[in-house]
């Protein structure tokens, strides 16, 4: 999404004197009787927190704000996509109604040719915006707004979380506006994680970046209507097998941690399409562990496995935001209490896990279609946090020197 190249940021389209500095959003409700409030100073929120985006956002801009923008910027709202209003610690409000496209740093899912079509399929995430149009200044706060058709999202920030004392708590303004973007393009992956992740987990799954839109889609109604689990697991292995793995192939095959992997995946892929779930598990779930250890474990020892996962997290986190649809947190704790989990023997109906499948707790019957693709997608989430993370910390080396 490319916009005009400006060298100097752009004059604000309006300028207010709110008297008050804005300092944040009460979280409950204060009285006479109870007078402590807790009150939210920075956040990001879009539809995945149902309306709380609206009503933070219809607070900022009362009635009469909103006048009195309309009527200091010339125009009004239709047609915008958005408003920053940067606010200085003393009140003073300066805002600029975004109509233009914006440069905006996404990832790929693939390779990609200049001038190709994107689908949202191919985008992994928004990593950053460029905001040197907006003249927001080191200690000033921001209000941000943002729509994607009928959908919003904002980022908020006060003045004092700007201050010197307290800089290491901040979101640059740039990272805020690549979350919310994120929040918006991949809605529907963000509200499956955020509304649905424990049904999700009772059933093997999280929102891989491995997943299609329309497999999210589909996942979506299994969690919300009890739909048939096993016939989705279906439709994304075959979408996986004949759509995304193809397109991985070259991708896995330059590179040195993953290369080796090629030939055991080619196999899986077999034996997926011979409908052998378990030989497909006891393929690809030791990989997931030691492609982990190789990408990002230390060289001197085999870690167990909560190391080790705080060794994922770390490279994940690297080259994510926060809010991410990569969703690094989320995934690590997944890794802990699904795929990595432990099993009690003594229970009738052990789950499927990486330990369960080692000791042979678990039947071959037992292990099904959605098992297999999961781990498959494990092991793809894996790659794209290795990649990214190593290109994250070329990137800082080049910085540095």
């Amino acid at each position: 999404m490319v916009g005009r190249d400006q060298t100097m940021p752009k004059p604000p389209d309006f300028e207010i004197d709110a008297k008050q500095a804005f300092i944040g959003f009460a979280l409950e409700a204060a009285s006479v009787a109870s007078p402590s409030v807790l009150i939210i100073t920075q956040g990001i929120f879009g539809p995945e927190s149902g309306n709380r985006a609206s009503i933070y956002c219809e607070s900022f801009f009362s009635d009469s704000d909103l006048a009195r923008i309309q009527e200091s910027a010339g125009h009004d709202f239709a047609g915008a996509k958005g408003i920053l209003v940067a606010v200085s610690p003393e009140g003073r409000w300066r805002g600029w109604i975004i109509t233009d496209m914006m440069k905006v740093q996404m990832r790929a899912a693939r390779r990609t040719a200049v001038g190709e079509m994107l689908t949202l399929d191919d985008i992994r995430d928004v990593v950053n915006v460029d905001v040197s149009d907006f003249d927001v200044r080191s200690s000033d706060g921001y209000f941000l707004t943002i729509r994607i058709g009928f959908h919003r999202a904002i980022a908020f920030r006060n003045p004092e979380t700007a201050l010197p004392s307290v800089a290491g708590s901040q979101v640059s303004l740039g990272a805020a506006f690549a979350m919310a973007h994120s929040l918006l393009l991949h809605r529907k992956r963000h509200e499956l994680a955020v509304k649905h992740i424990p049904i999700l987990r009772d059933h093997g799954w999280f929102p891989f970046v491995g997943l299609s839109e329309s497999a999210v889609n589909r996942l979506e109604i299994c969690a919300c209507t009890g739909d048939d689990w096993d016939l989705a697991a279906h439709e994304i292995a075959a979408e996986w097998i004949d759509i995304t793995w193809p397109k991985l192939l070259d991708a896995w095959a330059g590179d040195p941690v993953f290369a080796p992997e090629v030939a055991v995946v080619r196999q899986a892929v077999d034996l997926m399409r011979q409908g052998n779930w378990h030989a497909v598990c006891a393929l690809v779930v030791p990989r997931v562990e030691g492609v982990s250890v190789r990408a990002f474990g230390p060289s001197s020892r085999w870690p167990r496995s909560p190391a080790l996962i705080a060794d994922i997290q770390t490279a994940g986190l690297l080259m994510a935001n926060h809010i991410s649809s990569c969703f690094v947190v989320p995934f690590c704790d997944y890794l802990r209490d699904v795929f990595f989990a432990s099993f009690d023997a003594s229970i009738k109906n052990i789950k499927v896990t990486r330990h369960s499948l080692a000791h042979g707790a678990v039947l071959p019957t037992d292990v099904t279609q959605s098992h297999a693709i999961q781990a498959l997608l494990c092991l793809q989430q894996l790659f794209y946090f290795h990649l990214q993370s190593t290109t994250a910390r070329e990137s800082a080396v080049d910085d540095i020197s």
